[in-house]
């Protein structure tokens, strides 16, 4: 049943239920809303226990029994440290996940955000920067954990949800009065929350003559040698938008430098970088020599994993440049996995 119908079979129960018509119009308007802008209709706690097939004490564990519900652990970071993630429990997880998917993916996002989207990539991402004279990178320093609560249930109200529902879908999206870098919620949330601040650099690039995207906490901007000077402007402008700036991750890349982008080579054609590809190669080069037991023994390394390692990298390079993929993953194949 769609929602229209839903709300048709709505009103003729409240009428044959002799509700006044100032309430069935208060409903009634209430829930178009929502529906135009293409989300559930939710009126209150009770009516979301029943769309999650939820009893309501469970619901309200899941809100307030925090520690809990979340399994926290660290990851170690490409760049070095490591990174907290803070993952749901399975329960709580189907239903952050059901908000995601009757909520939050139907709420349109910029279009220079190239994170978190299905059919998107780091590839789409750097593709639009290439060739370019000029490219400035700039991170932002702890991004989810930048997004409070309050602006999570911004977007809710925004999407026209009661104070009440939209209090209860903030307390299910965040931890800590902050998105959970582990939440199926936390990705979209961030796009969202992130419109205004995409539209600001955006509007500015183009201004400019420049190009803008944003993957994640990752932002890029190239263009002409003159963007350089509008830094300090775009970084004022993330400063608005309740976000900091990572000083130490700043790049000014010049056309007579490699210009990377998400980890890729812009300069002429995207690319991976030649270290990472020789790396991959090399692994495998002794890996046939040496033997796959051989090699691990040296290298001190553990099997566990290691396979899909390597083949994980080499399909990454297989979607940046097809036949040099292809070709590691031939080269691949080749070796004796047996441990």
């Amino acid at each position: 049943m769609n929602q229209n119908d839903y709300l048709a079979l709505l009103e003729d129960r409240m009428v044959r239920e002799q509700y006044s018509r100032e309430y069935i119009l208060l409903v009634k308007t209430y829930a178009q809303r929502l529906i135009s802008n293409s989300v559930a209709i939710i009126f209150d706690f009770s009516h979301l226990c029943y769309l999650l097939e939820c009893s309501q004490e469970d619901l309200r564990a899941h809100m307030y029994n925090k520690d809990s519900n979340y399994h926290s652990f660290e990851i170690p970071k490409k760049s070095g440290g490591t990174r907290l993630i803070e993952a749901p429990t399975q329960p709580l997880k189907i239903i952050q996940r059901w908000i995601l998917d009757h909520i939050l993916s139907n709420v349109s996002i910029s279009d220079h955000a190239f994170g978190f989207r299905k059919k998107k990539s780091i590839l789409d991402n750097a593709k639009i920067h290439k060739k370019q004279e000029c490219v400035i990178n700039l991170d932002i320093i702890n991004f989810f954990t930048s997004i409070k609560g309050l602006k999570v249930y911004k977007v809710y109200r925004y999407l026209g949800y009661t104070k009440q529902v939209s209090s209860i879908l903030t307390i299910l999206s965040t931890k800590d009065d902050s998105l959970p870098q582990g939440a199926p919620t936390s990705p979209y949330l961030s796009n969202i929350v992130c419109k205004k601040m995409d539209k600001r650099i955006s509007k500015l690039a183009q201004a400019i003559g420049a190009s803008y995207s944003r993957y994640a906490d990752d932002i890029t901007i190239s263009g002409p040698m003159e963007i350089k000077n509008y830094l300090r402007t775009i970084k004022k402008i993330i400063i608005d938008e309740g976000f900091s700036v990572n000083a130490k991750k700043v790049r000014i890349q010049f056309q007579n430098q490699r210009q990377i982008v998400t980890g890729l080579v812009v300069n002429q054609e995207v690319s991976v970088p030649r270290e990472e590809v020789r790396s991959l190669i090399q692994e495998i080069y002794y890996c046939k020599k040496y033997g796959l037991n051989g090699h691990l023994r040296k290298k001190g390394i553990k099997n566990s994993g290691y396979k899909d390692h390597l083949y994980g990298k080499a399909y990454f390079i297989k979607m940046i440049n097809r036949e040099l993929g292809l070709k590691i993953i031939n080269d691949l194949d080749q070796i004796m996995w047996e441990y």
